[in-house]
């Protein structure tokens, strides 16, 4: 049987194309009109709260736009929620599941304006309640709430509230709370049982027993490009977190996550553990922390950072391209402080991480000026852990249980004193020590391979060594943790160092960013050579970029600074024994130009590019034509 004949009729078949075209203009217009917007005109607070008790009677995804650099005092009561947990007054009406649409139930674009309490009276700023209720607030600025209860400027906490927070500042907010509430905190934002996203936002001098300036409890969180700065903890806090405190990430079968990224801890001041951040989970939860900087913070454990866990398996932690410099414990653990119940509950990887001049002065509390493990499985991969230093033992890791692998890891120039004796007075362990060394003597660690340890010691009961066939050399550290590049501060190591070429199966990139190259460095520094002033005039502060390297046609491109326009620069390439193979003038007359290799040998050299105020050094791979 011949099939059937299909007749199609292409006009009719345009035709309903267009219908289709104009419902799917018409739903996205509607979509549009159905989101309401208002614009609130400075100072007028009536209108603010009108305006989100319109936005929650309407359901509709409304707008709320406030006055371009405005100022909004908050004087008064609006409602009182009865909850146990966020109790008290709020300047503005809680904020409702209005809308059943995908996206926000209420976006509010704050233009630069403040919304301030501004009254002596206890007067938090802000509710987000109803389940699944989600809310978006841009460049707002929120100063001086103040509550007794968790959450002081805004509390999110019913199950799958979503927030999101975008350029907004938190200044000088205060948790107080009444009686031995030791578990409240928040001093800025409280989540509970949420999701809770901050990006490019500024906490700083807030204030609450536990979380400083966030209180993330049971609930998944991303904080990218933050500043957490002079936050505090105060009273009668159970936990600590003076920047932030994780308490669980979500619960309820989401997948649980915390990702902190590009964020800044810096002089925060907690009365328990953790100065910076304290991050705590409950199983099955994977975080990261990547591009972060812990600097000047304090705590009585963890001076920048305490992470553990509770009795559940699969709970997993990496660090990564992070800082933590200067810190201070006044018990254990100047930099980082880690806490499982058993090794197999925790597993922490850290990876391209700097622990420098931080300190742990607690005596007998474990040491670790860097820092202290207290059970997890732990490992380092490409870190320098140089110049801690600790009153007690282990001046830069303290191991307290659980196993410490190291690899391609540089322990250097760390002190312990030992002022009280702990294991004999003599037992000062300055590298590394383990709390049970008497009957496990050194080396304490796993020995994942190339790793490198300074000084030489000089007594084998006061110094064991950190792993086993650990290369005793001198790193040539920097002598401060500074700006070379990348998105935190690192310790570089110089010209020399024993680490330079000693590594194998580094992590790609270094801390920085920069591609490891040929052989690669033990640390978290790829030696790419150092920016040296030459003569007095002025130091360019962007460094020429050279690549592609490896190459492999003897043509390399150079990108330049604008300062150097006009100027003559050297360009020369020698080989690793300092030989000169070939040495060119060449005067800038754009950012970016081509230079060609010629006669060159295959292999490593050093191209130095030199103006008549810096001189700039690059490690390079020449491959065949």
């Amino acid at each position: 049987m011949l099939p059937k004949t299909v007749n199609i009729n292409f006009k009719r078949l345009n035709e309903m194309k267009k219908i289709f075209l104009f419902f799917l203009i018409f739903m996205a217009l509607n979509i549009q009109l159905n989101a309401e917007v208002f614009n609130i005109a400075n100072g007028d607070v009536t209108g603010l709260i009108t305006a989100i008790n319109a936005a929650n009677a309407n359901s509709e995804a409304d707008i709320i736009n406030l006055a371009t650099n405005g100022l909004y005092n908050l004087t008064a009561v609006n409602n009182t929620i009865s909850n146990p947990n966020i109790g008290g007054g709020n300047g503005l009406p809680a904020i409702i599941n209005s809308f059943s649409g995908a996206g926000a139930d209420i976006t509010i674009n704050g233009n630069g304006a403040t919304i301030q309490r501004n009254t002596t009276a206890d007067l938090r700023i802000l509710v987000i309640s109803g389940s699944g209720t989600e809310v978006v607030i841009n460049n707002v600025i929120f100063k001086n709430a103040k509550a007794t209860l968790n959450g002081a400027c805004i509390a999110a906490m019913w199950k799958d509230v979503r927030l999101t927070i975008n350029g907004c500042t938190f200044e000088n907010n205060v948790l107080t709370p009444v009686g031995s509430n030791t578990e409240d905190g928040g001093g800025a934002i409280l989540i509970h049982e949420g999701f809770l996203t901050v990006t490019n936002t500024i906490f700083r001098g807030n204030t609450a027993p536990n979380g400083g300036a966030i209180k993330c409890l049971l609930s998944n969180m991303t904080l990218t490009n933050c500043t957490f700065q002079n936050n505090q903890t105060t009273g009668t806090g159970n936990n600590g977190g003076a920047g932030v405190i994780i308490d669980g990430a979500k619960f309820d079968g989401s997948a649980r996550e915390i990702n902190i990224t590009l964020c800044k801890f810096i002089n925060n001041t907690d009365i328990k553990q953790g100065g910076g951040l304290f991050y705590y989970t409950y199983g099955n939860t994977t975080g990261t922390i990547d591009k972060c900087y812990f600097k000047g913070n304090t705590s009585p454990s963890g001076g920048g950072m305490h992470a553990g866990v509770d009795n559940s398996s699969n709970n997993n932690l990496t660090i990564s391209n992070t800082t933590f410099d200067g810190n201070i414990a006044s018990g254990a653990s100047g930099g980082l402080n880690i806490f499982s119940p058993n090794p197999s509950n925790f597993t922490v990887a850290i990876n391209n991480t700097t622990f420098a001049f931080n300190q742990a002065n607690g005596g007998t509390a474990g040491g670790g000026g860097g820092v202290a493990n207290f059970g997890s499985t732990l490992s380092f991969n490409n870190c320098t852990i140089a110049k801690n230093s600790t009153n007690a033992f282990g001046g830069g890791i303290a191991g307290h249980g659980g196993s410490i692998t190291l690899k391609n890891s540089i322990i250097a120039d760390n002190t312990a004193t030992n002022n009280f004796g702990a294991f004999g007075v003599n037992n000062i362990q300055r590298n590394c020590a383990s709390g049970g060394f008497q009957a496990n003597p050194a080396p304490y660690f796993i020995n994942g391979g190339n790793n490198l340890e300074w000084p030489q010691r000089t007594d084998l009961t006061n110094n064991g060594l950190c792993t086993p066939n650990i290369t005793v050399a001198d790193p040539k550290l920097d002598n401060a943790v500074k700006d070379n590049g990348g998105p935190v501060p690192t310790l570089a190591i110089l010209a020399g160092s024993a680490a330079i070429n000693a590594g194998s199966g580094c992590t790609t990139t270094d801390q920085r960013g920069a591609v490891r190259v040929g052989n690669c460095d033990i640390g978290a520094f790829e030696f790419e050579g150092v920016v040296t002033s030459l003569f007095d005039g002025i130091i360019i502060k962007t460094r020429p970029i050279v690549f592609p390297n490896p190459s492999f046609n003897c043509e390399l491109n150079i990108k330049v600074p604008q300062e150097l326009i006009g100027k003559k620069v050297s360009i020369k390439l020698v080989n690793l024994q300092g030989q000169e193979i070939t040495n060119k003038l060449h005067t800038i007359t754009e950012t970016e130009f081509k230079w060609s290799v010629e006669n060159h040998l295959q292999g490593v050299h050093v191209l130095i590019i030199q103006s008549d105020h810096n001189q700039y050094h690059y490690r390079i791979i020449l491959g065949e034509k």
